[in-house]
């Protein structure tokens, strides 16, 4: 399977356990993130990128690049908020762009 039919398989299994819920026991449980990075915070500002794993602002390009070396990229929220989704939707094009595959 390739990695975008992966990623179609993985929100549409998250999709159905949120609309249709399921027992505590059955939910998909996905652990994600840098675990040295817990519990960590840090100050961000308006209109800056960040990279996690230094603090320190960084192009959007080197997000992209970063990312694009994962081998999922979770895109998720609990908003409805019109310009987040046009960003998340840059950044799904941008890797889609970057690797086809």
């Amino acid at each position: 399977m390739n990695r975008k039919c992966f990623f179609v398989v993985i929100m549409l299994l998250f999709s159905v356990y949120a609309v249709f819920g399921g027992d505590e026991e059955d939910i998909l449980r996905l652990k994600i993130g840098n675990s040295a990075l817990k519990e960590k915070s840090m100050t961000v500002y308006p209109d800056k990128i960040y990279a996690a794993n230094t603090g320190k602002s960084i192009s959007y390009a080197d997000m992209i690049r970063g990312m694009a070396k994962s081998r999922i990229v979770y895109v998720g929220e609990t908003h409805n908020s019109l310009p987040m989704h046009q960003i998340q939707a840059r950044i799904i094009e941008s890797l889609y762009n970057q690797d086809r595959k």
